[in-house]
């Protein structure tokens, strides 16, 4: 079979991570893209499930998500953290470390 270049561009973190990725599972990125493009010819779509963020985030649950982070933000009553410390502190409330 001929074979073909094929240039994209990729941010830099993206193709490192990935090639890290793929090392770990004993395979190079040449060959999961192959792969990728080999499966999505099989499935004659996207070899996985997608999501249409576009989608989620205007769904009711995301706008109520929304709407209850913006009611939680200007509510003076609602428990803040200046620190990790106050927050771990605050979480911890009830726990006794010694007791396991």
């Amino acid at each position: 079979m001929a074979e073909m270049d094929l240039t994209i561009r990729l941010e830099q973190d993206l193709v490192q991570d990935a090639q890290n990725l793929f090392n770990r599972l004993g395979v190079d990125i040449e060959y999961a893209i192959r792969h990728f493009l080999a499966h999505s010819l099989w499935a004659d779509g996207f070899p996985f499930p997608t999501v249409d963020f576009n989608d989620f985030y205007h769904s009711p649950e995301a706008m109520e998500a929304l709407a209850e982070s913006e009611r939680i933000s200007k509510d003076p009553n609602w428990p803040s953290y200046s620190t990790m410390e106050e927050l771990k502190a605050a979480l911890m409330i009830g726990f006794d470390d010694d007791e396991s």
